[in-house]
């Protein structure tokens, strides 16, 4: 948080180094907004609180191996409450904590810099981690 500003943390990808919000597959047995907790948990080394209720979806890509496909993704806000030093894929990634402005200038896709407006308007002045879950 800075002052009274809602703050987004956001995490490089593995394969291309762009910002991203951590993001993962559905889990067998957990719902939806259980497994974005685990994905920020994973990617970004925070715990904290997830709406279950989602921001909102965008469409995005995803490549496997020479296959490009497109996905739907589902945006839950997360009130981070505890950021670990260390996590599992520390030296995989790197987290960054960015004001909405900066958020738009390094997120690449212009529907999920819209989500964050809407994210932004719900929790006003909480530190957020934005976690998204694929519906694939």
């Amino acid at each position: 948080m800075v002052g009274s500003t809602p703050v987004f943390l956001l995490v490089t990808s593995r394969r291309t180094g762009r910002w991203i919000f951590p993001k993962g597959r559905l889990s067998e047995g957990m719902e939806p907004w259980q497994s974005a907790e685990r994905e920020a948990y994973q990617e970004a080394g925070v715990k904290g609180v997830v709406d279950p209720v989602p921001a909102g979806s965008f469409r995005t890509w995803k490549t496997r191996g020479v296959r490009r496909f497109a996905i739907e993704v589902d945006m839950y806000p997360f009130r981070v409450e505890h950021q670990l030093e260390k996590w599992r894929e520390t030296g995989e990634r790197h987290r960054h904590w960015a004001i909405r402005s900066e958020v738009a200038r390094l997120i690449l896709e212009k529907r999920l810099v819209e989500l964050v407006e809407i994210v932004a308007a719900r929790v006003g002045g909480t530190q957020v981690a934005a976690a998204d879950e694929i519906n694939a």
